[in-house]
């Protein structure tokens, strides 16, 4: 299987607009390497300003094997200080459970999935970042894309173009390219269901590890109320029902209340949980509903994904078809490629501009050591020419004065 090929996307929240447009203006946007595998995808945060090493939404990985976030914490005994959900941020664009890359491709080797990211995961691209300028509103990236030509360069190109690997530029040099702050493709976010189901799962995942340790160190256990076991067990039975109508929805041929199978133990990750279990604690509670959660939203998501119509084929323009009215965010985008295009036209220009004032300048101090070099020759030439016209002088007057003495004298 070959490895996945890398993308470069943007976490932006585009909504903020209509809430608060001082927090709008004032939200970054957070640079990522995106890859996906089993149709869905994973990122990794290669803004240096917002954490100093990259970190890796590694419960999208979770999702890509059938995981929940749930199951993922359990079964690899994750604690709070071995991830990040949000980085601290308001109304950060993707709440995801963030790991370092030493810890993802840890858990990637257990799942043995590392070979297909492999490109994704790998150390030569540690040092490569990029960051969003607030005072510019553009990208600044350490690192290119080799198949992109220079002509060409910008957000959107890379954006657009796969690649294997990003190439570190030499000597600290720095390439900056334009980006509209609207809704485009290559831009991404969670919405508001995504990140509760995310939220929920680590706080209840947290919750219950706190309880625990606070059991152990007391060495008691709370006993259940008659009416509290009952709300449990309801709780349980109802939640193994509508998970399993939602696996059987889509099938015609089957009565969905016969079909029901409800299950009175599951695993979590490595920790069996049992349905009498519940009663125990309330923050088990929490974890068990807040995976169903979860696992209906994935039978959710699948099914969408099997019932979706195959992308259409847009039909090709001739110069006599209508005028395609873009979407204001599209409109940007296009933008702000013809801009970081100009702009790498203009610096090309002011190159080759540099270049022919040095030719200019090498030429006329060429010429200028001409012009010396004939002045000092027609100098010299008028010297000499000086010294002849007066030994001529010279001969002819004694010439002159010999022939009027023969004349006259003699």
């Amino acid at each position: 299987m070959a490895p996945a090929l890398l993308r470069f996307e943007l976490l932006f929240d585009w909504t903020s607009k209509d809430e608060d447009l001082f927090s709008f203006q004032q939200a970054a946007m957070y640079p990522t390497f995106a890859c996906t595998f089993n149709d869905h995808t994973i990122y990794r945060i290669i803004d240096h300003q917002l954490v100093h090493t990259h970190r890796i939404s590694i419960a999208q990985l979770w999702r890509a094997c059938g995981l929940t976030v749930t199951e993922g914490l359990f079964l690899f005994d994750l604690r709070r200080t071995d991830y990040e959900t949000d980085f601290a941020v308001s109304c950060f664009p993707f709440r995801d459970v963030w790991v370092t890359v030493p810890v993802a491709r840890m858990i990637a080797q257990k799942l043995a999935v590392e070979d297909k990211l492999t490109h994704f995961l790998d150390p030569a691209i540690d040092k490569v970042f990029s960051h969003y300028s607030l005072e510019r509103g553009d990208l600044i990236h350490n690192w290119k894309v080799d198949s992109i030509a220079d002509a060409v360069y910008s957000t959107r190109a890379i954006i657009d173009a796969p690649f294997y690997r990003a190439t570190l530029l030499p000597n600290n040099r720095k390439v900056r390219t334009q980006i509209a702050r609207t809704a485009q493709p290559g831009v991404v976010m969670r919405d508001r269901m995504e990140d509760g189901l995310i939220l929920w799962q680590v706080t209840a995942y947290e919750g219950f590890v706190k309880s625990q340790e606070k059991q152990n160190a007391n060495d008691t256990l709370q006993e259940a109320t008659n009416d509290q076991v009952t709300l449990y067990e309801a709780t349980w039975d109802a939640f193994q029902g509508i998970l399993c109508d939602v696996k059987n929805i889509d099938r015609p041929d089957v009565d969905l209340k016969q079909a029901r199978v409800l299950s009175d133990s599951i695993m979590l990750g490595n920790m069996p949980l049992r349905r009498e279990y519940l009663a125990q604690s309330s923050s088990l509670l929490q974890v068990y509903t807040s995976t169903i959660a979860a696992k209906i939203a994935q039978e959710l998501a699948h099914k969408n994904l099997q019932t979706s119509p195959p992308p259409t084929i847009p039909a090709t323009h001739t110069e006599s078809s209508d005028i395609d009215i873009l979407s204001p965010g599209r409109a940007g985008a296009l933008l702000h490629e013809r801009m970081d295009v100009l702009e790498h036209m203009l610096q090309k220009t002011a190159v080759q501009n540099m270049d022919r004032s040095k030719d200019i300048d090498e030429l006329n101090a060429q010429i200028a050591t001409m012009k010396q070099q004939i002045h000092e020759i027609g100098f010299r030439n008028t010297q000499a020419g000086g010294r002849r016209v007066l030994e001529v002088l010279i001969v002819l007057i004694i010439v002159f004065l010999g022939y009027y003495y023969k004349l006259y004298i003699m």
